[in-house]
């Protein structure tokens, strides 16, 4: 079967290729296994400053294994056991999206489901012209899952993330820049070149710094605007203790261009 996903650490990315190229990257319970385990590791590597998801093959992931998972829920023992099992790989989703360091999708074919899920996940998406989105799940008569509904909402708001779930369009890249799904459209040929570039600034820049924007975003979609000061000050504050912060602040004096570490 091969390695169902790669992993390679370069200068502080790491970049994880989905790697079922034949089965279109479709997710089953041992790809999201894999991501899981990937990205809790990569939670408390002090080496990882920035993660880049990509796909081999023509697509990013065109959803779920379908017929993986009637062989894999036909061992399921009950109900309560599936869900709860499910409910652990969806975890990846909530790690992506809570790790204090930033993560980009690199997109590409067909993204669907567990897939656009995942990508939503991130922290900015960069898809190339032929990229085509889509929820998928009710056209499998599914609700959705891996934060999907969650990210869908907090993006677009519950209107529009209903439509999109419930009726499933196919959106182009385009479409899906214009909506808000997609941070940068960029040349099916470029795509891989601009992903790896976007991605290796992120991991030269101010690590904790990136880190703290992403807890401060995070409470801001669900706290208070008095919680959200306070994380804000105390971020804020943490901040101006690193070395990058000193560093920044000389790089300004001298006119020059920063030299971050990540601490």
């Amino acid at each position: 079967m091969g390695c169902i996903l790669q992993s390679s650490l370069t200068r502080g990315l790491l970049t994880l290729t989905l790697n079922r190229p034949a089965q279109r990257n479709a997710l089953n319970m041992a790809l999201a296994e894999a991501l899981l385990e990937a990205v809790s590791h990569a939670r408390s590597d002090e080496r990882v400053r920035a993660i880049l998801i990509r796909g081999a093959g023509e697509h990013f992931c065109i959803g779920p294994d379908i017929e993986a998972m009637a062989d894999e829920y036909e061992w399921a023992f009950d109900f309560s056991h599936r869900v709860s099992s499910l409910r652990r790989l969806m975890e990846v989703s909530r790690i992506i999206h809570d790790i204090p360091i930033p993560v980009v999708s690199a997109l590409h074919g067909k993204v669907s489901g567990p897939g656009l899920a995942l990508a939503l996940a991130s922290d900015i998406r960069i898809a190339a012209e032929s990229t085509r989105l889509t929820t998928g799940f009710a056209r499998f008569g599914l609700s959705g899952g891996y934060g999907g509904v969650y990210f869908l909402t907090r993006l677009l708001g519950s209107a529009k993330a209903r439509e999109l779930l419930l009726m499933s369009p196919c959106l182009d890249a385009r479409e899906g820049l214009n909506m808000g799904l997609v941070s940068y459209v960029v040349p099916s040929s470029d795509l891989e070149s601009k992903a790896f570039e976007l991605a290796m600034g992120l991991a030269n820049g101010p690590t904790t710094s990136f880190g703290c924007i992403k807890q401060n975003v995070n409470m801001a979609e669900q706290a208070s605007i008095s919680e959200t000061l306070d994380i804000e000050a105390e971020n804020h504050v943490l901040c101006t203790l690193t070395s990058d912060h000193r560093e920044a602040s000389m790089a300004f004096r001298e006119r020059r261009s920063p030299g971050f570490i990540g601490v």
